[in-house]
């Protein structure tokens, strides 16, 4: 919302209020791990667990559920906290030209760091060496690549100089 600066997003709410650092909390609440360490936001472990729900709101397995809809209270509950809005219905419509980033999507579009809500199995855009992701190792690296024919990244920029050989 624009309300906090911060030099990495991830590390936002770190110190909640004066000499405290939730980097630092070691007390363990559930199996999630809520309460151990940090997790921004609001203690989320599981990003994008919304998925974990069908479109409706209801868990997809009872048994691996981690967040769903209660219509009583109108809002995300369950296991970890939800990495979502809490209150945005999962029968709320698209409104993809109405705003900025999560705004316009719906409730059931999990995916709120996609500009559209959903999974991909393919990027997009951004990716200059094609659309599925390979393993390269380091340019560094003494080690021959396991996986891959292609030792290096071909998109890196190899900076060279004279006093680094």
């Amino acid at each position: 919302d624009g309300s906090t600066a911060c030099g990495a997003w991830i590390y936002c709410g770190v110190f909640p209020e004066a000499n405290r650092n939730r980097a630092n909390e070691r007390a363990p609440k559930d199996l999630l791990g809520h309460g151990w360490g940090f997790s921004w936001p609001n203690d989320c472990r599981i990003i994008y667990n919304r998925a974990s729900a069908r479109p409706d709101g209801t868990p997809w397995s009872e048994r691996k559920k981690l967040v769903w809809w209660d219509k009583d209270k109108k809002e995300w509950t369950g296991l970890d906290n939800p990495d979502y809005k809490k209150d945005l219905a999962p029968d709320t419509p698209d409104n993809l030209d109405s705003g900025v980033g999560v705004t316009g999507l719906g409730g059931a579009r999990p995916f709120t760091l996609h500009s559209d809500g959903v999974g991909w199995l393919y990027v997009a855009s951004g990716l200059k060496d094609g659309p599925l992701p390979t393993h390269y190792e380091p340019l560094e690296s003494v080690v021959k690549n396991p996986l891959y024919a292609q030792q290096n990244d071909p998109a890196a920029q190899k900076k060279e100089r004279p006093d680094n050989p």
